[in-house]
């Protein structure tokens, strides 16, 4: 494409505008952003319970009736009752991905790596160890052991002996799949349960939060339990009503605040729900880019190969929640 047809697609004529047009201008875009927040609020006001799942604890938040401002009204963690099993499970679970790691690092030399995968090797040979029980559940951590001490013991670790150890591990981490997906959305299903009997939440009346990383976003199990939660209490599609997604880098999660996640992001979310129904007829039209649709065409003329923007913001992710364990046999 020529620079002057490129020139021609992205020079663009000013307004012409007097200072001072410009600066009301300035003074609408910061009038608009303060009313958002304060209508944010009153979106707010028909909502009695806000769910939070956040690094593994669920908050309840309850609005009192003096001030209308959402306060903690009880937190429990979803591992708290399986710290032996959950956690260590699912850390034995991530070996595999520690022994590659170190093996595909290209920044340190063959001696470093040989020096951190030994270290790997001992402490794994004193964790197997301490593993006595034949519970299924131990058989699959010490097959993951056993397997990962035999691959740091050969002399050569090529792509025969790593096949062999995926191969010789992957119905072990099949087992842990399901195993601790069991346990931590019966957790999770537990403490909703009581807080329902405890008449500290209102189904009806609530919003849940999901707040995690980007790696595991897709398919979620936590948020596959609050979309299937909302659906049996007769919300059609959770996932543009009820249940919202915030993605946060790993070491941001414990920094933004609960009270941040409600009055700002829910706040701002809900008012946009409600604002994409006037505008559109559409609780999810706020959430668009609404320059999404312009875009193909221009990208053509830039010389790019664009397919037409397709609007998956309807779509619902899998819901069904696998929570039958199976049993592990060598």
């Amino acid at each position: 494409m020529s620079h002057a047809r490129i020139n021609k697609i992205t020079k663009s004529k000013p307004l012409g505008l007097s200072e001072d047009s410009t600066d009301l201008l300035k003074e609408l875009n910061t009038e608009f952003l303060t009313q958002h927040v304060k209508t944010g609020q009153e979106a707010l006001k028909d909502i009695a319970n806000v769910i939070i799942f956040k690094s593994g604890s669920l908050s309840l938040y309850s609005k009192e009736d003096k001030t209308q401002q959402f306060s903690l009204a009880a937190k429990e963690s979803t591992e708290s009752n399986q710290e032996d099993c959950y956690t260590q499970i699912k850390r034995i679970s991530h070996v595999p991905l520690l022994v590659f790691d170190i093996l595909d690092d290209t920044s340190q030399t063959d001696e470093e790596k040989q020096k951190k995968l030994g270290s790997l090797k001992g402490k794994l040979i004193l964790i197997n160890l301490d593993i006595t029980s034949s519970s299924p559940e131990n058989k699959a951590q010490k097959c993951i052991l056993e397997e990962s001490i035999k691959l740091l013991s050969s002399e050569k670790i090529g792509e025969l002996q790593i096949f062999q150890y995926k191969k010789n591990i992957s119905r072990a981490l099949s087992f842990n799949k399901k195993f601790v997906t069991k346990l931590q959305l019966e957790s999770i299903e537990s403490i909703i349960n009581k807080w329902i009997k405890e008449k500290l939440l209102q189904p009806n009346k609530s919003r849940g939060l999901v707040v995690a990383t980007h790696g595991p976003r897709d398919g979620l199990i936590e948020m596959q339990y609050f979309v299937d939660f909302y659906k049996k209490i007769g919300v059609n599609h959770p996932k543009d009503n009820t249940v919202y997604y915030i993605e946060e880098l790993p070491q941001h999660i414990n920094l933004i605040t609960d009270k941040e996640l409600i009055n700002e992001f829910l706040a701002s979310s809900e008012r946009n729900k409600q604002l994409g129904r006037i505008l559109a007829n559409n609780p999810n039209f706020m959430f668009r880019d609404v320059l999404a649709d312009s875009a193909p065409a221009v990208l053509s003329l830039l010389g790019h190969k664009h397919k037409q923007f397709v609007n998956t913001a309807d779509t619902e992710i899998p819901s069904a929640c696998p929570m039958s364990s199976t049993q592990y046999s060598n």
